[in-house]
């Protein structure tokens, strides 16, 4: 018995993290494949701009060729209103009646972008379905910060059903982020028209939730700290300081074993600073939300703890000019 106790813990320590590691890989795969299908979307979405005078409007909802949004022809401008949004938001999680209407209620109260870049969205965000969480297992009030699930193995893995596909659409809608970068690896996005041979880079970033007990404490951030862009602001980097803050030595042979302790833990806040600077330079290709009110819910979610990912992918336009353009 006593070798059994003695060996349980390194052993399901072990397990939890070959758990969440697999599922971290996994959601990198997801992200490489979401970048792929969105950028073949694009190329094809998108189409070319040629400046001549009598160009046709695009059929997506009155917007220019070779543009991806902000070129809007008669869209309501108060749709793009953060407190509006918020507003709509707060009316449709109080909203009685099924589960359906209220999340139908949820989508119309934040979907409000009718752009092109709309349409590449919906080709990125559909492989994340099958691994982001369902925000309904904890009810609505997960959107509106209001309870912390417990983690486990099991909500890791999640359930299946149209309560699922439900919950990880309003999850993805703070969580998906798309954008169009000039270069590799560049911060600067591309602004101007799309032109006949153009190369079209897509950027998509994921906030992958861990569900993990006791490994995502050690694998993944806080919401809070990512916010902050300071490791000092997690919780479990404010529970170990505060455990050895307690039990500090009350000799001089104990001095020695509460030094490396204190090593381990500047270590850990060393690595975790790391990874906050790390999303905190990408902090801008992850505001690229259809929601940045949801992201910031999710983001100060009690309890909740990410692993931001990106992938990048690349195609030349699809401007095979088979139809005339102008007069």
């Amino acid at each position: 018995m006593m070798e059994f106790l003695v060996a349980l813990v390194p052993v399901m320590v072990a397990f939890l993290a070959v758990v969440q590691f697999g599922f971290a890989a996994v959601a990198k795969l997801v992200v490489r494949h979401a970048a792929a299908l969105g950028v073949r979307a694009a190329v094809v979405v998108i189409e070319e701009y040629d400046g001549q005078p009598g160009t046709p409007m695009n059929i997506y909802n009155g917007r220019l060729a070779g543009v991806l949004d902000e070129q809007s022809t008669g869209a309501d401008p108060a749709s793009s209103n953060q407190n509006m949004k918020l507003r709509n938001l707060a009316n449709a999680v109080s909203r009685p009646g099924k589960m359906f209407d209220k999340v139908k209620a949820v989508y119309d109260a934040v979907d409000s972008d009718d752009s092109r870049i709309k349409q590449i969205r919906k080709a990125v965000a559909a492989p994340f379905l099958g691994i982001s969480p369902n925000v309904l297992d904890e009810g609505l009030e997960f959107i509106a910060g209001g309870s912390s699930a417990t983690d486990s193995v099991e909500a890791a893995i999640g359930d299946s059903g149209a309560s699922r596909l439900a919950g990880a659409f309003i999850y993805n809608l703070g969580a998906v982020a798309v954008c169009f970068p000039r270069s590799e690896k560049a911060s600067e996005y591309r602004e101007e028209p799309y032109q006949h041979g153009d190369e079209v880079r897509l950027r998509v970033s994921y906030l992958f939730r861990c569900r993990v007990p006791l490994i995502s404490l050690l694998m993944c951030d806080a919401g809070w700290a990512l916010f902050t862009g300071s490791a000092a602001t997690d919780p479990a980097a404010l529970w170990e300081a505060r455990q050895l803050a307690g039990e500090r030595p009350s000799g001089f042979r104990e001095i020695p074993e509460w030094s490396k302790r204190l090593d381990r833990l500047r270590s850990r806040s060393a690595q975790r600073q790391k990874r906050i600077d790390a999303y905190r330079d990408r902090r801008r290709d992850f505001e690229q939300v259809e929601s940045s009110t949801i992201q910031r819910l999710l983001l100060f979610q009690p309890g909740a703890r990410y692993i931001p990912i990106q992938a990048e992918a690349m195609l030349p336009l699809q401007s095979a000019r088979y139809y005339p353009r102008g007069s």
